[in-house]
């Protein structure tokens, strides 16, 4: 087996591969036999045709396609270990007309990974990110834990506010809003953003009973019904609420446990943020030819995120 290689820039070869005649006559006896195995012949159980009726019935065409099947991934693939290539996609194979007797040539075009000169890396210098703990944060953890224990009440007929929790019973649907059923009932948090933003704004000073309509982005229509309000209360800081969220005797001891474990996160974020500067830091100085293939695949995973989130809102692009 021949194999030429030319390099194009950026990060992208091309193979030319040529199986001597040998390999190819291997190849459209491989291709009989897989024919032969498939093809019902009357008169003839599968496998069992003479290959000469087997050739008139199925056509040279037929034979030889089945043979560049067979033969060309192999080939693919030694080419690519011979070469000592590392592709990073699929490549695109134009296979040239194939005639008994002659050699079999084809033409592989493959994206292969990025060459990256570092530069300078020895001289790369970064602050190390201090790993601070203050009151505030433990303050904040505790508010945090308190909210994860808060319980819902209900309000009666007191309207919601930003914050506050709706429960409401869709009752019809006019146009496309897939995450909505009629008769379902939805618990939607005032503000939280989860629901989209015409339902949640239509919710504020709402009250147990009001029935109203919100107009989606989408132009889909969501009538619903309010069933009820509620709202986070949360337990009071007490020595019982620290047995009770987190298995300590005190409130004081609660703090230190938080105080502990906030510090251990926050070495672990400082590291994480040294290493992150390290890399980009050596980023600058690198330089990278990144292939086309690698870059659209990139653009059509952040097109299908961007689908995906506008999505959830019940907007489509």
């Amino acid at each position: 087996m021949k194999v030429e290689v030319r390099k194009e820039a950026p990060s992208r070869a091309v193979l030319e591969v040529e199986l001597p005649p040998e390999t190819v006559s291997q190849g459209m006896e491989r291709a009989l036999e897989q024919l032969n195995r498939r093809v019902e012949i009357r008169g003839f159980r599968r496998g069992k045709a003479p290959k000469t009726l087997l050739e008139r019935y199925v056509g040279k065409d037929a034979i030889y396609e089945e043979a560049v099947k067979l033969l060309v991934p192999d080939a693919y693939s030694q080419a690519i270990q011979q070469s000592g290539m590392h592709p990073i996609a699929q490549p695109e194979i134009q296979v040239q007309a194939v005639e008994e007797g002659k050699p079999l040539r084809f033409v592989a075009t493959v994206d292969l990974v990025p060459d990256v000169r570092l530069g300078d890396y020895r001289a790369i210098r970064a602050e190390r990110t201090p790993a601070a703990v203050t009151d505030a944060d433990i303050d904040a953890a505790i508010e945090d834990l308190r909210a994860r224990h808060a319980q819902l009440e209900t309000l009666g007929d007191q309207p919601a506010a930003s914050g506050d929790y709706v429960l409401v019973r869709v009752t019809e649907i006019s146009g496309a809003a897939d995450r909505f059923v009629p008769g379902k009932e939805y618990l939607v948090e005032v503000g939280g953003g989860t629901y989209p933003p015409e339902l949640e704004t239509g919710l504020l000073q709402a009250a147990s009973g009001r029935r109203g309509t919100a107009t989606l982005a989408s132009g889909a229509a969501v009538t619903y019904e309010v069933v009820d309000v509620k709202r986070r209360r949360l337990p009071d800081l007490t020595d019982e609420f620290a047995r009770t969220a987190a298995g300590v005797e005190t409130v004081p001891v609660l703090r230190e446990t938080l105080r502990e474990r906030a510090h251990r996160e926050a070495q672990q974020r400082a590291e994480q943020e040294d290493e992150q500067k390290a890399v980009d830091a050596l980023l600058q100085r690198a330089t990278i030819e990144l292939p086309t293939s690698l870059v659209d695949h990139e653009v059509h995973h952040l097109i299908a995120d961007l689908a995906e989130s506008l999505g959830r809102r019940g907007i489509t692009m």
